[in-house]
């Protein structure tokens, strides 16, 4: 939570604002990046997930603390490049490349294509061939249910799109099949370990089992990196969850790369989005109107999921503050402008009570905000997003509204 000082301090900048806006503070991200870089192994390298926050001027400043790039996509690729990232750190994962992001990453000479299915393997074959070159690639592993704990069947249980089954992977048919691709090189595995994951056992059990994984492919193809996906949590509810040890976690890992010979000069990958970001960012939005249904009090504001889809998405609220008071705490349902039953943006959170014109600010939402939201739904102003750095306030994306936006919408001749 904020301190009160912090607060009174951020209000001020903030009734300057339009609302609803997104804004970060850099050095939160700096802070972030210096934790993990300061506790771990030096032969552990962050890469960031740019699916978390993609906004240009934040992918500089964490390009700048000397992480990776973590793509899933030929705009990411394009703004990594722009931000500054160098194509050894950057990979590239995802279910559904298409050849022209292929071409571009061959082109780019990225570190690594994270591939998907054998499908996904013979069309990086094919378009390798054509450039006349060989792709380095991971294979990404989906991983048996049985096999799994509770952070990995967030991801990996049942049935989904993502990777190839471990339980066919080692396949004599399929290490064969693969192995006829002369026109790529597979050196790693990429294993998505699960996401929100606050204990540090739990990582360090998933981690163990990657290795296992990468010993076990080892035998038919040269493994000189492991990829281990990321899935580092944040408290989002601060009385149920707790932040993740750095401290334990960073031990942990420590004694696995000591006291495993195969791990020694591996390249070690943990894409990292949330843990980096989240904290940085704050959701402000204003309240403009107060009302009570059948005992259930609301807020009513004028940001609603176009902005910020994560909560009613997962279900699980923010922390919030009210900006404007330090009243009396009560059970309020936050909700956005739109006309459907799904504009939620809290449900039951308690604040201080809300009066019309309030500023609301939802935190821990640097990560899987804009980036994930659905920003022409009903053609309210796509928020702006801001940036305080070096005690000054920088507009890192100006807010648009619906005539400007109308502007990509011409009719034209195809």
């Amino acid at each position: 939570m904020l301190p009160l000082k912090r607060r009174i301090f951020f209000k001020k900048i903030f009734e300057k604002i339009p609302t609803p806006f997104y804004f970060y503070i850099a050095d939160e991200i700096r802070k972030r990046i210096s934790l993990l870089l300061r506790n771990f192994s030096p032969q552990i390298e962050i890469f960031f997930s740019f699916k978390a926050n993609s906004n240009l001027e934040i992918l500089k400043i964490i390009r700048k603390g000397k992480c990776g790039a973590d793509i899933s996509s030929l705009g990411e690729l394009f703004l990594a490049k722009k931000s500054g990232f160098k194509g050894e750190d950057i990979v590239f994962a995802g279910p559904g490349k298409k050849e022209k992001e292929i071409e571009e990453a061959i082109k780019e000479n990225i570190f690594s294509i994270n591939a998907e299915s054998l499908t996904e393997l013979k069309r990086i074959n094919s378009i390798s061939e054509k450039f006349k070159k060989k792709t380095r690639v991971a294979l990404r592993i989906n991983p048996t249910p049985s096999s799994q704990n509770s952070a990995l069947l967030k991801m990996g249980k049942r049935e989904t799109q993502f990777g190839i089954p471990e339980e066919i992977l080692f396949e004599k048919k399929f290490i064969k099949e693969i192995s006829s691709l002369k026109h790529i090189n597979i050196e790693g595995i990429h294993l998505f370990s699960g996401t929100q994951i606050l204990c540090p056992k739990e990582i360090l059990d998933n981690f163990k089992y990657a290795v296992s994984l990468a010993k076990k492919l080892s035998q038919f193809f040269p493994i000189n990196f492991i990829d281990f996906g990321g899935g580092f949590g944040v408290p989002y509810d601060y009385l149920k969850e707790h932040t993740l040890d750095i401290n334990i976690l960073s031990q942990g890992l420590k004694d696995i790369l000591r006291k495993d010979p195969f791990l020694t000069k591996k390249r070690i990958i943990f894409e990292l989005g949330r843990f980096i970001v989240a904290e940085s960012g704050v959701f402000v939005t204003k309240v403009v109107d107060v009302k009570t249904c059948r005992r259930k009090k609301f807020a009513v504001l004028d940001g609603g999921i176009n902005n910020l889809l994560r909560v009613s998405f997962l279900r699980e609220n923010h922390p919030v503050i009210n900006f404007s008071r330090t009243s009396k705490k009560e059970k309020f349902t936050l909700v956005g402008p739109l006309c459907t039953p799904l504009d939620i943006l809290g449900e039951d959170v308690k604040l201080s009570s809300p009066k019309i014109g309030d500023l609301i600010g939802i935190l821990n939402a640097g990560a899987y905000g804009f980036s994930e939201s659905m920003p022409y739904f009903l053609s309210h102003l796509i928020c702006g997003e801001y940036l305080y750095d070096e005690k000054k306030v920088f507009v890192i994306r100006e807010p648009l509204s619906f005539q400007k936006y109308l502007k990509f919408c011409k009719k034209r001749i195809l």
